[in-house]
């Protein structure tokens, strides 16, 4: 069985070259939000803020992922009209 890894592209903002980024691992994500938020979050609203936040992040994801498949689909089944049977 081969192991498939999740990887996400983080993007920034350079004033001087427009956007850059990188692909990094998942691990690597979790990591870059503890130290986004270094000292430990107490207050209920504040912990809830983060997590509608991460769980809005992941819908999105979700949601380019599903139309990003939909229109794979659509660009093979067309090529498959063009193939000779």
């Amino acid at each position: 069985m081969q192991k498939c890894e999740l990887l996400i592209y983080v993007c920034q903002r350079d004033d001087a070259e427009g956007l850059s980024g990188e692909f990094i691992s998942v691990s690597a994500a979790e990591k870059l939000i503890v130290n986004f938020f270094p000292q430990p979050v107490h207050t209920p609203e504040l912990q809830l803020a983060i997590l509608v936040t991460l769980k809005a992040i992941g819908t999105l994801a979700g949601g380019i992922a599903y139309d990003f498949n939909n229109m794979l689909d659509i660009i093979t089944e067309n090529v498959s009209y063009g193939l000779p049977t």
